[in-house]
């Protein structure tokens, strides 16, 4: 009788420190989540910051557009009525390209972050299935120890 209390405090110290092993590993998980959450977070303030700048940046460059078409209208009144198009139309086309230009930036920058963010992303639905994973673990070794424990008592009574 002795010997099997013994056994059952040794099993019972064991489910205590598998226990014990498996809150470590899911705080350790939930800490890396919180911490590539963060992360994310991080970066998604950081793209909209960009966006904003950029965005400010084609406005300014709207503005420029448009102070450099009246100054171009105020200069070219009779005589250079004529070259007034040709001017115009070169200033658009430096806006244009200029307006690509950053346009091509901005995507380039969205592609960047997207390469920094879908790693993390794939990294968080990794991390959630493994904590799922260890989830079921967790609930089917403590089923299997409920039954254990429970074939034990019924063989001690």
């Amino acid at each position: 009788m002795f010997y099997i209390v013994k056994q059952k405090l040794k099993f019972i110290d064991y489910i205590s420190k598998l226990e014990h092993e498996l809150k470590q590993v899911l705080y350790t998980r939930d800490r890396e989540i919180v911490e590539l959450k963060i992360k994310n977070t991080e970066l998604e303030v950081t793209l909209q910051k960009e966006r904003e700048e950029k965005k400010r940046e084609i406005e300014l460059l709207a503005v420029a557009e448009e102070r450099l078409t009246n100054t171009f209208k105020a200069l070219s009144l009779d005589a250079l009525q004529a070259n007034n198009n040709n001017f115009l139309n070169l200033a658009k086309e430096i806006i244009d390209s200029k307006l690509k230009d950053t346009k091509n930036d901005l995507e380039k920058r969205q592609a960047t972050l997207n390469e920094v963010v879908t790693p993390i992303k794939e990294k968080l639905e990794k991390f959630d299935h493994e904590i799922r994973m260890l989830e079921k673990e967790r609930v089917g070794a403590y089923e299997g120890l409920k039954e254990q424990i429970g074939a034990l008592m019924n063989q001690t009574f």
